[in-house]
């Protein structure tokens, strides 16, 4: 596309953070191929040349399957780690507005990488726009995705790599993607989303708002019916078929009507923390589990911020406010 933006003026507001988490992340360095519509990113596969999550190599992932009791040996293994965004902390207060990405049209936060290094928004026409820079202090190039490709102010859901984006497309979710940051954007695709499209098909559904987890290996999000509240479903990728899998419920958070909903908006690296805007209550709010795939067994409230999305090692969170300046991206830990 033609369509592109310069880049914001420069940050250097709690750099620090950021350091930390692209310096500890395997998309900052990762040689793996770009992202299509085949496969997900590579952002936790563990092997001897490509740390998994916290740097374990292949056969200690790190993952809360690696841990347990050594039954035959007598001693007791660490247990699970917690959820990486258990511990999270927000100051409680209105953060403060991204001086790193201009996006003056913007209706619709649709989400970050979790090395925040590119970014996705949605206009009121349905237009898709993708933001990008080469380290975590420099503004965002802006480069649009396609015209009126969603409806207007709905979310998209930016996949770990930032090269693809998942879009609610009607009765079908289709993907639109690119080789790497800066190359021209192709698409639609549905290839991958052959089982959830059939799944919707043959519940009569609809999807809407999607969230990809920045593990590459979850996606979630609502099946809209005919009539009735909306449910919050989760496809998981399936490395065997290289396509998304047909969906499972989450009845432990039910939206209470249309006009009611607890959508997803944000993803912990480790899969175990969904993030969900509740507008029954007005607020943002995370579910942790246990293990990934598994149900949410407990809810936090986290604060008054929209479409919230973590970083990879869950310090802030970014999500849509209004300031004198209109619709923007915020950050909860600072302007960055």
């Amino acid at each position: 596309m033609n369509d592109v933006r310069s880049r914001a003026p420069r940050s250097l507001l709690f750099g620090f953070i950021v350091v930390a988490s692209a310096a500890a992340s395997p998309l900052a360095c990762s040689s793996s191929p770009p992202e299509d519509t085949s496969a997900p990113p590579l952002t936790g596969d563990a092997s001897p040349a490509n740390p998994g999550r916290d740097g374990a190599t292949a056969g200690d992932t790190g993952s809360p399957r690696d841990a347990g009791e050594d039954r035959e040996g007598g001693s007791t293994l660490p247990g699970p780690p917690p959820p990486r965004c258990a511990d999270l902390v927000t100051d409680g207060g209105a953060g403060g507005r991204l001086a790193t990405l201009d996006a003056p049209d913007l209706a619709r936060f649709d989400g970050v990488t979790s090395v925040l290094l590119a970014i996705a928004w949605t206009n009121a026409a349905g237009d898709v726009w993708v933001g990008d820079r080469g380290d975590p202090f420099s503004g965002f190039d802006g480069a649009k995705v396609g015209s009126a490709i969603a409806a207007p102010g709905a979310r998209v859901a930016l996949a770990a790599t930032g090269n693809a984006v998942v879009v609610a497309s009607g009765a079908t979710l289709t993907a639109y993607t690119r080789t790497r940051p800066g190359a021209v954007w192709s698409g639609p695709a549905s290839g991958p989303y052959a089982a959830v499209n059939a799944w919707l098909t043959d519940h009569g559904a609809s999807p809407a708002e999607p969230v990809l987890g920045s593990s590459g290996r979850t996606l979630f999000f609502l099946s809209v019916p005919n009539s009735g509240a909306p449910a919050l479903v989760e496809s998981a990728w399936d490395e065997k078929t290289s396509a998304w899998a047909a969906p499972v419920a989450h009845p432990e958070i039910a939206s209470e009507g249309a006009a009611r909903r607890r959508r997803p908006t944000g993803v912990a690296w480790d899969d175990l923390t969904l993030f969900y805007w509740d507008e029954v209550a007005q607020i943002e709010r995370a579910a942790t589990r246990d293990t990934p795939a598994g149900a949410f067994t407990r809810q936090t409230d986290v604060g008054p911020f929209p479409e919230a999305a973590p970083d990879q090692p869950c310090r802030l969170l970014y999500y849509q406010g209004t300031d004198g300046s209109g619709a923007g991206v915020f950050s909860t830990s600072g302007a960055l």
